[in-house]
């Protein structure tokens, strides 16, 4: 079951992470879709990207991006996956390196939305 407070603290979260990752004047997009019986929202941030070892721990409990001085996600991924999790959902982002990171939010539009 969908709950529209969660979702919106997940997209908050997402969003967040993508500013902090970018420099000023970099481009974060955040857009949303519905996709046959599916809702998928896209975050993409220009940043420098993750490393594999940090996308092997993003959702571990403070985890610190490698060479970005105190950045670190603390425990909002870990939660924001939880959350994710509890609802249903999925999110996934590119395995290679690139720059940025597109993060992939999907929900299933079937389900009930408190």
């Amino acid at each position: 079951m969908l709950d529209k407070d969660k979702v919106s603290r997940v997209i908050e979260t997402l969003l967040d992470t993508a500013i902090q990752s970018s420099e000023a004047g970099q481009e974060v997009v955040l857009r949303a879709y519905v996709i046959g019986n599916e809702i998928q929202f896209i975050v993409k941030d220009s940043g420098k990207g993750l490393s594999a070892l940090e996308q092997s721990n993003l959702f571990d409990r403070f985890s610190m991006f490698e060479g970005r001085g105190n950045l670190g996600v603390g425990l909002s991924l870990c939660v924001t996956k939880a959350l994710i999790d509890i609802m249903g959902g999925g999110l996934a982002f590119p395995a290679k390196r690139v720059k940025g990171l597109r993060w992939c939010l999907l929900f299933h539009a079937k389900a009930k939305v408190e």
